[in-house]
């Protein structure tokens, strides 16, 4: 069923810091896993944890740039990615490319083969 599905995946999740990037062309942006925010459904319902990563953001609903360096730096056991080109524009994706960059071989999250 559904709910044991959910509940395996909360065994893992509740130990594990997580971040939600958009790719949108050679733009990576971040979306805060917070209350109110479009995927707050991975920590409210998954059980994931919110990698807290120090962002300004005066529109958390679009996320914000972040650069690669910054994500190597808060190193994110797990890494939801979306490649919002791709899925909201039909063009060519930059997941490829994007998930071979020598930074982000170097994060936990893709050692460990958790980019989903």
């Amino acid at each position: 069923s559904i709910s044991t599905e959910i509940l395996k995946i909360r065994q893992f999740s509740t130990t594990t810091e997580t971040v939600f990037l958009m790719l949108n062309g050679e733009n990576v942006s971040i979306s805060p896993l917070t209350e109110g925010q479009r995927f707050f459904t991975l920590v409210r319902d998954f059980g994931f944890i919110n990698k807290n990563i120090s962002i300004n953001v005066e529109d958390p609903a679009h996320g914000v740039q972040l650069a690669k360096e910054g994500i190597l730096a808060a190193n994110p056991e797990v890494m939801f990615i979306m490649d919002r080109g791709k899925v909201a524009n039909n063009a060519p994706g930059t997941y490829n490319e994007f998930i071979a960059d020598p930074l982000i071989m170097e994060t936990t999250a893709y050692k460990t083969n958790m980019n989903l």
